[in-house]
């Protein structure tokens, strides 16, 4: 259910050695799934001979403290505005030194996650538009894709993930579009 994967991710790196609070944080996403049996993924309608798939993405800067600094990556992938993918977890790969820097590693996870999906969908017989657009809630990040902060700080510490996602940007594979944060179904 992708309405507890931020909890669920959470509560797991507990699991091996259990706190008082982590059990009782276990104990509310149990209480909230007791009293939420009717939730179920629903399907609008749709026009005609359209499919359209929406790729997300997020992260909370260092939003494990006080534990660690690492930030969290969230990712939502929906098919006529029906959840068909959605990930949570802990940036583990090194530690951003800001929000948007958290922000362009969170892209690089929805990229991979974002290009398997379109592969799928390919093979099912659904349309796919190229490049795919991912949508981000983060401003900088969105101009650091684009290119236009050529004198970003964040050039310098990027690591080669962000190469990898400029490159396919370069080949028109994909593209960020900044939305709101309302409207950001991977916000955590």
């Amino acid at each position: 259910r992708y309405d507890i994967a931020h909890s669920v991710s959470k509560l797991s790196q507990y699991s091996a050695v259990p706190t008082e609070g982590a059990m009782r944080a276990m104990t509310r996403v149990l209480t909230y799934l007791k009293n939420t049996p009717d939730f179920s993924l629903q399907s609008g309608s749709k026009p005609a001979n359209t499919d359209t798939v929406r790729y997300y993405s997020d992260s909370d800067h260092g939003g494990d403290r006080p534990h660690t600094t690492k930030s969290q990556t969230g990712t939502m992938i929906t098919l006529n505005s029906v959840p068909v993918y959605w990930s949570s977890k802990k940036q583990t790969a090194s530690t951003a030194i800001s929000s948007a820097l958290a922000e362009i590693y969170a892209l690089s996870d929805t990229v991979r996650a974002s290009q398997l999906y379109a592969w799928r969908c390919e093979e099912a017989g659904i349309p796919v538009s190229w490049p795919l657009v991912v949508q981000v809630d983060n401003t900088q990040t969105k101009a650091f894709h684009q290119g236009t902060t050529l004198q970003s700080r964040l050039r310098g510490v990027v690591d080669l993930r962000w190469g990898w996602v400029q490159e396919l940007k370069d080949k028109a594979r994909i593209s960020a579009k900044w939305v709101g944060g309302d409207s950001n179904k991977a916000d955590l």
